[in-house]
């Protein structure tokens, strides 16, 4: 019996992980192509003082100092952002998917964390130069 469980499992996680990757690609397919854009709020419902962003396909931007940890709320407008609790897009990150408008960030236990952005698909390396420095 035992010459059988292991071919069964290594098919099954062959699978899984084609379906993973077949993910990705639908996302890629639909999304990867656009700039992504969003705009954060410093309070719920996007109300409060905004920061927007636009950002190329291969870039990681560091939010402004005085943007740092604050944002609590963020519309990708149809785009998709991925947001980082340290600088260069590195640390704990989320992806914000496109939604119907607001997306609270309390609700991915991501709010007021955000100090980095990027496009959900970038390379990874090194962000601009922060802004307000």
């Amino acid at each position: 019996m035992s010459k059988y469980v292991v071919p069964v499992i290594v098919i099954f996680s062959a699978l899984i992980a084609l379906s993973y990757c077949g993910v990705q690609d639908v996302l890629f397919q639909e999304y990867g192509s656009l700039d992504s854009k969003g705009d954060f709020y410093s309070e719920e419902y996007l109300n409060g003082q905004q920061y927007s962003v636009v950002l190329s396909r291969d870039e990681c931007r560091n939010f402004a100092k005085t943007w740092q940890k604050k944002a609590v709320s963020v519309d990708t407008k149809g785009t998709c952002i991925r947001g980082c609790d340290q600088k260069d897009c590195q640390g704990s990150c989320v992806y914000l998917f496109p939604s119907h408008g607001e997306q609270k960030l309390s609700e991915l236990k991501f709010a007021k964390k955000i100090i980095s952005v990027s496009g959900c698909f970038r390379n990874r390396g090194k962000a601009n130069a922060d802004e307000d420095e």
